[in-house]
């Protein structure tokens, strides 16, 4: 049975904000891995809603893991607040993750760059066919 909160003494009360931590980055962890498989595995998962989601996971682990490491650092001696299976599990998924998050930067960058190509290829067409003329006169900017 947990003290009451206003009993914890401060060392304790670190332990358990590492604990939450703890069981936040783990939940993270696998939202992530949930919305990766999720957008891997299916065209239509690849929008914007899908990838803002994923944006949003993993700044919210990030935050987390920062967190982690700020009080890691003033507890060191501590030992962490997940069981050597949720470890594991966290491992697994960041192996499964990696190759798959790679492939979906890659592709993302592909369909950045064919956006700005015909972004440019639209103004050069634009800019090319709006000359100007004076009185009746057609100056070709072309040469």
């Amino acid at each position: 049975m947990r003290k009451p909160e206003q009993d914890i003494e401060p060392n304790d009360r670190a332990g358990v904000e590492r604990h939450g931590l703890f069981q936040r980055l783990y939940a993270c962890t696998q939202k992530i891995f949930d919305q990766v498989q999720h957008i891997y595995a299916s065209e239509e998962g690849r929008d914007a809603d899908a990838m803002e989601q994923l944006h949003a996971l993993v700044t919210e682990r990030g935050h987390v893991i920062e967190e982690l490491q700020r009080q890691i650092g003033q507890h060191s001696t501590e030992s962490p607040a997940l069981s050597a299976d949720e470890i594991r599990q966290m491992k697994r998924w960041e192996e499964q993750m990696e190759p798959q998050l790679q492939d979906i930067r890659q592709r993302l960058a592909a369909r950045i760059n064919r956006l700005e190509r015909g972004k440019k290829l639209a103004r050069h067409y634009q800019s090319s066919y709006g000359l100007p003329y004076t009185d009746g006169a057609y100056f070709d900017r072309k040469k």
